[in-house]
């Protein structure tokens, strides 16, 4: 018991001298309740061989951070470390030891830390853009808030990132400016989750202006508030008259077709990422936003095809950008102008370059995608049905108009619901091994149930390009009432 009194003591001295010298906001002197704790992720394990393991803790609040000294249980300092103020760090610290001094020794009733409270606030709001928009986005910086760095009317507001840290100005709040950076914080961070750029610093700026642009439509009902912000924020001015949840589609829209950059990990230059701004603007600043549609690939067609076009960028820049606003072409083509032997030959060319694989690292699933839906265009699916009494007869032709034969092609039928049709016989009336012109199939199907049907065919067969892979694809064909 005397070693136990005498040790504590030892640390108490130690604290008060870090309290009197060093002047933290305050410092507690902990018990940990159990060894264990150490290995649940509270704390690293920290133990000397020679000294025994961690007892006490000494808990410097240096506002900001926190400063942890370790103390074996003869009263030895045996190490310290720095840890990042946050909610969980400090609930997981109470419930694992037990307060034996504190300093200054009157701390007034508990009153919640500044910071936590503006931590809960911007998380509250970040979270419930999540909500409106769908998308589980996670806040990727660690939020400290000072109440001496002063708010600007720049594009930052005043707060400095550094690193996975970000001190916000505290008199957002008091300008009625929170809500507009939390979510601008909110655009500018997902969409630099899913725009990958060469950080340059040219790069981020317009990133940061992209993410300016997306804010001002998600906030447009708040933009007379904003009026301090004109002069540095270029915001796009939406009428009143649409609803929110119309915008609020749109807006889900618009990073949908962002999220494809993502998915195939397209790699923007700053020359494709200005214009990408620049569509941007003319897409939300219409006077008929919501008679517009966001086409996927005519809007990277215009994207890349524009780009390319930029003659002072290097080489493999303008390859790429051919590439790709040929490959988009494809995808919004209804018309097979093209023989389709001679579209995949230049498709295969063009993937000879090996600086496309640096800039578009997914281009194999982008050129199968789209190559897979132009390749569809050259099919047609003739589905013929009739009904005679508890049998439905049907068949289908798929005939193939192109020039190039699909190796392995193997198609089967199908519908839903599954219990409302039972197959008495099929017929397959032609059949190869690969699609050259014809393919026939005709089935005799028993009615269970009356109402609607929905058919449809499922289609595969080997890449063109990339013989390694098959494409598969389900084509919807048409419903059908059985019975009345």
């Amino acid at each position: 018991m005397d070693n136990t009194r005498n040790s504590l003591k030892r640390v108490n001295r130690f604290a008060s001298r870090e309290y009197k010298e060093k002047h933290p906001k305050s410092v507690k002197v902990l018990r940990l309740k159990s060894k264990n704790v150490l290995t649940r992720g509270v704390l690293p394990y920290y133990q000397v061989q020679q000294q025994g393991p961690v007892i006490y803790l000494v808990v410097s609040d240096q506002g900001d951070n926190f400063m942890l000294y370790f103390f074996n249980k003869m009263g030895e300092n045996i190490g310290g470390q720095h840890y990042d103020l946050t909610s969980k760090f400090l609930k997981d610290l109470e419930k694992s030891t037990v307060l034996k001094t504190q300093f200054p020794k009157k701390i007034p009733k508990k009153i919640e830390d500044f910071t936590l409270l503006f931590q809960k606030e911007f998380l509250k709001l970040f979270y419930h853009i999540n909500s409106i928009l769908g998308i589980n986005h996670k806040y990727p910086y660690t939020i400290l808030v000072k109440k001496d760095l002063p708010v600007k009317h720049t594009k930052t507001l005043g707060a400095k990132r550094v690193n996975k840290r970000i001190t916000i100005p505290s008199g957002l709040k008091n300008e009625g400016l929170l809500e507009f950076f939390v979510s601008l914080e909110w655009f500018y961070t997902y969409i630099s989750s899913i725009i990958e750029i060469n950080h340059r610093d040219n790069d981020k700026l317009l990133l940061y202006d992209l993410a300016i642009l997306l804010c001002g439509v998600y906030e447009y009902k708040n933009l007379e508030k904003l009026s301090s912000l004109k002069e540095n924020f270029k915001l796009i001015s939406i009428s009143n008259d649409f609803s929110r949840e119309s915008i609020m589609g749109f807006l889900r829209e618009y990073l949908n077709l962002l999220r494809s950059l993502k998915k195939y990990r397209v790699i923007l230059s700053q020359v494709e990422l200005g214009f990408l701004l620049n569509q941007s603007y003319e897409l939300f600043g219409s006077k008929n936003i919501l008679k517009e549609e966001i086409e996927c690939g005519a809007f990277f067609l215009n994207l890349f095809s524009q780009a390319s076009k930029v003659k002072d960028q290097e080489k493999a820049l303008i390859d790429k950008d051919l590439f790709l606003s040929k490959l988009f072409d494809l995808s919004i083509s209804n018309e097979q102008n093209t023989p389709l032997n001679t579209t995949i030959k230049i498709i295969t060319d063009f993937l000879k370059n090996p600086l496309i694989y640096t800039h578009v690292l997914k281009i194999d699933n982008l050129v199968s995608d789209i190559l897979t839906d132009y390749i569809i265009l050259h099919l047609d699916f003739n589905l013929k049905t009739k009904i005679q009494g508890d049998v439905l007869v049907l068949s289908l032709h798929i005939n193939n108009k192109s020039n190039y034969a699909l190796e392995d092609f193997i198609y089967k039928l199908s519908w839903k619901p599954k219990n409302k049709l039972t197959v008495i016989d099929k017929r397959e009336e032609i059949k190869s091994r690969d699609l050259h012109e014809k393919e026939a199939i005709s089935y005799n199907l028993k009615i269970g149930k009356k109402g609607v049907a929905a058919f449809s065919c499922i289609i595969s067969f080997i890449n063109p390009i990339f013989k390694d892979r098959k494409m598969i694809k389900k084509i919807f064909l048409k419903k059908i009432q059985l019975g009345k």
